[in-house]
């Protein structure tokens, strides 16, 4: 289904400003918070750890909520999955982890798009740049190789999808799939804390295995696909600056 979005809006300067300060104004907050605040403290592998044992399945909820606003505090995603795989075990909380993390990767990715984007836009139109976006067709596989390779920055991939209006379906599915392997190496090691026994090492040696070798693959087959120059107009005769349509 089509985003209903307004990606040609024209912005006058002073709405262009207000938004890109609102996004500002949050992105500052969530630093401060997670950085020089007192919550910082609830924000620990150790103290989730702790809480969510305390509180039964109910901690579910708290590694759940941290899932969701991580990104906003421009925290990683990996202490969710390592405490998750910790507690739960290797499926339930990859499971876990891979849902949170998908919900506030899509929060994270509309504020970007309603915030960023316009002034994007604006930029792009003014320096004669609007033809440099993701083509509709590739953004899902851009979308999961990012997310697939364990170093990329999951606060950065939403910026960046939201800022260039990438399809929201495209992101949350190539998200949600992409965060797979890396949740499991990242739960398999929260595992491996609680039981260290052998088969817990086997399976988490046989991910990094095969992280590996989808990144070799994807170099070597997928990104010359990404680098072929899209068609005058963009893919399917769409206009570049609408990536939602």
């Amino acid at each position: 289904m089509p985003d209903k979005g307004h990606p040609d809006e024209v912005l006058t300067p002073i709405k262009a400003l207000l938004r890109l300060s609102s996004f500002l104004l949050i992105a500052v907050a969530g630093v401060l918070i997670a950085r020089y605040t007192p919550a910082r403290q609830w924000l620990t592998v150790e103290t989730m750890t702790e809480l969510s044992q305390r509180l039964g399945w109910m901690g579910v909820v708290v590694l759940a909520l941290y899932g969701v606003l991580s990104p906003l505090l421009f925290l990683p995603r990996w202490p969710l999955a390592f405490v998750a795989g910790l507690l739960y075990g290797i499926f339930l909380g990859s499971v876990l982890a891979v849902l949170a993390s998908t919900i506030g990767a899509g929060f994270h990715y509309y504020l970007s798009r309603t915030l960023l984007s316009p002034v994007a836009d604006r930029a792009r139109r003014c320096y004669g740049v609007e033809h440099l976006v993701i083509p509709k067709q590739r953004q899902f596989l851009v979308i999961f190789l990012l997310r697939a390779f364990p170093l990329s920055s999951f606060v950065a991939t939403n910026l960046l999808a939201g800022t260039l209006r990438m399809h929201s379906g495209r992101f949350l599915w190539a998200s949600l799939l992409g965060m797979i392997p890396s949740t499991l190496m990242y739960a398999s090691g929260g595992k491996l804390v609680k039981q260290p026994t052998h088969h817990y090492y086997w399976f988490a040696g046989l991910v990094i295995v095969l992280m590996v070798a989808g990144t070799v693959a994807a170099h070597r087959w997928l990104y010359p696909v990404l680098r072929k120059p899209s068609p005058v107009g963009g893919e399917d005769g769409e206009k570049h600056p609408s990536q939602d349509e």
